[in-house]
């Protein structure tokens, strides 16, 4: 039997939310598609159902047909799918914004399906996708062509269960493999943190179509499983730091400065390219960087896309985000930027949460296989959201004042500012900085008169960035 529950969303468990950012693998078999602990083989079906109230449904064998349509009131409610052996295996799930469709096999018998459950596991799995446009954006599985997509789960399906050989069903050329195989590199979980060391393909001589991908994969199935646990774990440990009165934006901070913090810019690691090194190893180049802020915003159902692109000319991987229903460029390797000799507590800004406009600027996304969504807002940018940008000079002393409590009270060393213009930049700056210091040490004096937390003005240090327009004080 299977019991079909529908959960209203909330901020930690946004699970059709989280759908928008990647392919998300349900398996079944007597677990649940969120905690896989609870399975209703443990306990008597009649009890499930009194002991959760928003229960909607239960569907019997008897009730399947080839096509079952499962309303929900939107496609940010949370759906978990429950089941009882023999299990019922589905072909694919769709989600839209007023209805889930989900195509099943034909009725089969209790004993057939068994035997297919465990012969073929594939069939025993669901890929989610979210909505063809959520959030304004067209996620990259949907810009996918039919046979593309069918490729895409079958991939995901064969690197799921580890497949030494993941055979296509449809004929797709190398440059239509290479399309897919990048949408699954950078939407599906697994690949996040235990991404396939390399891969063989296998074409059709006379046609040139790719017959089937040969994985090569970085681990095991029982080293997998225990890089899985670490990484949730993991994930765990830095959600814990996340309170009831933080913002998405709080929370991408949270997210992003952790990672700084604890990741050296480094390819000394085999996991340099994914999250398990930037998380647990400490180093990662920028796919590490990348896939661990798509990771953590997976776990709290953040929107979050990968990017692939150019910066400065040179191969680069970044993140957009979406909150409040606008999109953000957010690139943590350029906000951690490497010294001689190394500075371990330094976090930059400077692309936290920005536009299009301003990014580009230096980065350049690859838009030849897939569109990303539009960044325009900048109701998210670091230097604005958390009031830190100086658009006038008569307030520059104000801003700067509870820029720096604001530091002090969150146990942070530094804070940092950003200019509207070269204008404001040098007339605040000169005002300040001239003179021996003596406007800013007024500012210094004013909040040392004012708190107990004193700041000692012969630790002061200052960085100007004058093509940024920042200034970064150190205490």
């Amino acid at each position: 039997m299977m019991m079909i529950h529908h959960r209203k969303e909330s901020k930690m468990n946004k699970f059709i939310s989280a759908a928008a950012c990647a392919g998300i693998l349900v398996m079944l078999g007597g677990c649940s598609a969120y905690d896989r602990s609870y399975s209703t083989s443990d306990a008597d079906t009649s009890d499930a159902v009194s002991d959760t109230a928003d229960l909607t449904s239960i569907i019997t064998s008897e009730q399947i047909s080839d096509t079952l349509y499962l309303f929900t009131e939107s496609y940010t409610q949370d759906t978990f799918f429950y089941t009882e052996e023999p299990a019922v295996s589905f072909s694919d799930i769709r989600f839209t914004e007023s209805s889930c469709t989900q195509t099943m096999p034909p009725e089969t018998s209790n004993a057939a399906v068994s035997t297919a459950v465990s012969e073929n596991p594939e069939n025993n799995i669901i890929v989610i996708h979210p909505s063809p446009n959520i959030y304004g954006y067209t996620p990259k599985f949907y810009q996918l062509n039919s046979d593309e997509q069918t490729a895409y789960d079958e991939i995901v399906k064969g690197m799921t269960l580890l497949r030494d050989e993941i055979p296509l069903s449809v004929n797709l050329t190398e440059k239509q493999f290479l399309k897919v195989y990048h949408a699954v590199m950078t939407t599906m979980e697994q690949q996040f943190y235990a991404p396939i060391r390399e891969y063989t393909l296998v074409s059709v001589e006379s046609t040139g179509f790719i017959f089937s991908m040969k994985p090569v994969y970085g681990f095991s199935a029982d080293e997998l499983d225990s890089v899985s646990k670490t990484m949730s774990a993991k994930a765990d440990e830095i959600m814990s730091s996340i309170s009831p009165d933080m913002s998405d934006v709080d929370i991408i901070k949270l997210f992003h400065d952790t990672i700084i913090l604890n990741c050296n810019y480094s390819s000394e690691s085999i996991n340099s390219g994914n999250a398990y090194g930037a998380l647990i190893e400490g180093n990662a180049l920028c796919e590490g960087y990348s896939r661990a802020m798509s990771y953590l915003c997976l776990k709290v159902g953040i929107p979050c896309e990968i990017v692939t692109g150019t910066a400065d000319g040179v191969p680069h991987m970044w993140n957009m985000v979406e909150l409040d229903g606008k999109w953000y460029n957010i690139d943590l390797t350029w906000d951690d930027p490497v010294f001689n000799p190394p500075v371990s507590d330094y976090i930059s800004y400077s692309f936290f949460n920005v536009t299009d406009s301003q990014i580009q600027k230096t980065h350049t996304p690859d838009n030849s296989d897939f569109t990303y969504p539009v960044a325009y807002s900048t109701d998210a940018d670091y230097f604005i959201y958390y009031n830190l940008y100086i658009d006038n000079s008569e307030n520059a002393n104000d801003i700067i004042y509870n820029g720096i409590a604001s530091a002090v009270s969150n146990q942070q060393n530094f804070a940092v500012f950003r200019f509207g213009s070269q204008q404001i930049f040098d007339e605040v700056t000169d005002n300040l900085f001239s003179n021996a210091w003596n406007g800013f040490f007024a500012v210094i004096d004013d909040y040392n008169a004012q708190n107990t937390n004193q700041i000692d003005k012969s630790r002061i240090s200052i960085k100007k960035n004058t093509d940024e327009l920042i200034i970064r004080i150190s205490f």
